[in-house]
């Protein structure tokens, strides 16, 4: 983790590995939250199935607090859409009918590049 001051900036800046970590939990984020509703509702019956709602259950919280930090309401408001809602890229070029779908594009990568500086700095990316 970079040190203010000495590597200039005092957040951790996510690589492209990073990002694709990110992008994949984003898009998985709707079966994620699925099973932790499932596993809240039925008891997780072995050791394996207990970690993994452990595991859901972190990274969809923190994905929902990543989302909820973006200071651009306009990007929030995107990747809400986009993957909290679990919409579709057409679905919410259209919804976001205003802008262009390159601009869409690159705000959802702006968000994404985000969410992943967050799950970074709260060390859920290694």
């Amino acid at each position: 983790m970079a040190v203010f001051g000495i590597a200039g900036s005092l957040f951790p800046e996510a690589t492209a590995a990073d990002i694709k970590v990110t992008k994949s939990y984003l898009t998985g984020y709707g079966k994620m939250k699925r099973a932790v509703e499932y596993f809240e509702e039925n008891a997780p019956n072995s050791l394996k199935a207990q970690s993994d709602f452990e595991r859901f259950k972190r990274i969809t919280k923190k994905i929902e607090r990543a989302i909820g930090l973006i200071c651009d309401d306009e990007i929030r408001r995107i990747m809400t859409f986009r993957f909290l809602k679990e919409n579709t890229r057409a679905a919410t070029v259209i919804m976001f009918n205003i802008i262009t779908d390159r601009t869409v594009d690159r705000k959802i990568n702006e968000g994404i590049a985000i969410v992943a500086d967050c799950l970074l700095l709260w060390e859920e990316l290694y």
